[in-house]
């Protein structure tokens, strides 16, 4: 992409995209010390444990329905 011809409407976009890329779906605010999940979702450890504390057992990831547990959440350090 040529700098020179970039567009205010074009890095709005960019802009956009990387705050969805950031913003964690479950609090929808920017992600703070980010997990993953088995099914490759990223989330806030905070969001994350108290989705998992609601209920004994596996829990449902909410965006793709898979089963997710404590024990398979990979912490991220120092990538956000």
């Amino acid at each position: 992409m040529d700098l020179s011809t970039v567009s205010i409407e074009e890095v709005k976009n960019v802009l956009l995209e990387m705050q969805k890329i950031l913003e964690c779906p479950i609090c929808l605010e920017l992600i703070k010390e980010p997990v993953s999940t088995t099914c490759d979702h990223i989330f806030c450890k905070f969001c994350m444990l108290k989705l998992l504390s609601k209920k004994k057992g596996p829990s449902q990831c909410p965006l793709c329905k898979d089963n997710i547990t404590k024990r398979y959440i990979i912490e991220w350090f120092g990538l956000y």
